[in-house]
């Protein structure tokens, strides 16, 4: 989903997933309630690399996708 961090509408969830500007947050919901997330920050230094940017945000995904051990 897409949130507009400038809509004071969105300030609960930027604060609880820590977003002070533009970028791509990785967020595993359950039962409507945030449980985890992963800022995707190496992101900015790839932009002139489209290939390492793909490879990056896949294995991002693809790791983030793996069940969290409950708690």
């Amino acid at each position: 989903m897409t949130l507009n961090i400038e809509d004071p509408a969105t300030e609960p969830l930027r604060q609880q997933l820590n977003v002070r500007s533009n970028g791509l947050v990785l967020v595993r919901m359950e039962d409507g309630a945030h449980r985890d997330s992963k800022p995707l920050d190496a992101l900015w230094g790839l932009l002139d690399r489209p290939d390492a940017f793909s490879k990056y945000v896949i294995d991002e995904v693809d790791a983030f996708l793996v069940p969290a051990p409950k708690r």
